[in-house]
C-alpha cells in the first residue's frame, strides 16, 4: 500500500510540474502585473522597475523609461528635447472643462502652444 502511494504521489508531482512549465497552460503577466523577469511577462512586454514613482516593485511594460535630454537637446523649434503631452490634461492650476473632479497629479507645467512658442536657449 505504501508504494502504491509514493508512486502515486510522484506521478501526481511530475504532472503538476509539466502542466506548470507549459506555457499554453500558465498564463503571463499583464501589463501592470509584478514580475521577477521579462519572460514572466506576456509578449511585447518587459519586466521594468519606475523608482521615480515610489514603486519599486518590478512590474510588466511596454516601454522603457528614457531620460529624453539624453536622445536629443537640439531640436529646432523649442527647448524640449519632446513634447511632454503624456498628461498635458492635468496642468497646474486648472480647472476641469467638465466641471469633475481631476484625480490626478498636476504636473504639466505648459500647454503644448508655450511648448512650441518657447525659443532655444
Amino acid at each position: 500500500m505504501a508504494k502504491e502511494t509514493v508512486l502515486l504521489v510522484v506521478a501526481f508531482a511530475a504532472a503538476a510540474a509539466f502542466l506548470c512549465s507549459c506555457p499554453a497552460i500558465v498564463s503571463a503577466r499583464k501589463v501592470g502585473g509584478t514580475c521577477a523577469l521579462s519572460r514572466n511577462c506576456d509578449a511585447g512586454l518587459h519586466c521594468e522597475t519606475c523608482v521615480v514613482d515610489g514603486n519599486v516593485r518590478p512590474r510588466c511594460t511596454r516601454v522603457t523609461p528614457v531620460d529624453p535630454q539624453s536622445k536629443d537637446r537640439g531640436l529646432p523649434f523649442n527647448r524640449y528635447a519632446w513634447l511632454t503631452t503624456h498628461n498635458s490634461f492635468a496642468r497646474l492650476g486648472t480647472q476641469s472643462q467638465t466641471g469633475t473632479a481631476i484625480v490626478t497629479a498636476f504636473n504639466q507645467q505648459d500647454t503644448i502652444a508655450e511648448q512650441l512658442n518657447v525659443s532655444p536657449p
